[in-house]
């Protein structure tokens, strides 16, 4: 999971730092990686019930959120706005979150 948000937040933070259209391509090439780090953490953790918690299942929803954000702003041309920003703070949150959970149980 730790590549998928932080290619994630490369995905975002692209589309502030190079002018369009460039940035809606490099953002999607950040996306597109991020979503294979997803899909394997994701099968990963529905595979292993030992894992599965509580404190964890949040970080999904936040991701698959903030997928949809990403990809509506890609597909329509538009700014980057404020449901886009909600739904990248919401996973950068809710990682950071599970992030400590996982080491407290260590």
């Amino acid at each position: 999971m730790d590549q998928a948000c932080q290619d994630a937040a490369d995905a975002y933070e692209t589309l502030h730092r190079h002018p369009s259209p460039h940035n809606y391509r490099l953002s999607l090439g950040y996306l597109s990686m991020s979503s294979a780090s997803y899909m394997e953490a994701w099968q990963f953790y529905v595979l292993h019930e030992d894992i599965q918690h509580y404190e964890i299942d949040p970080v999904f929803r936040a991701y698959e959120a903030f997928k949809r954000q990403m990809k509506q702003v890609i597909t329509n041309n538009d700014r980057a706005g404020e449901p886009l920003a909600a739904a990248y703070e919401t996973l950068q949150s809710t990682y950071r979150e599970a992030s400590e959970f996982i080491e407290s149980s260590m």
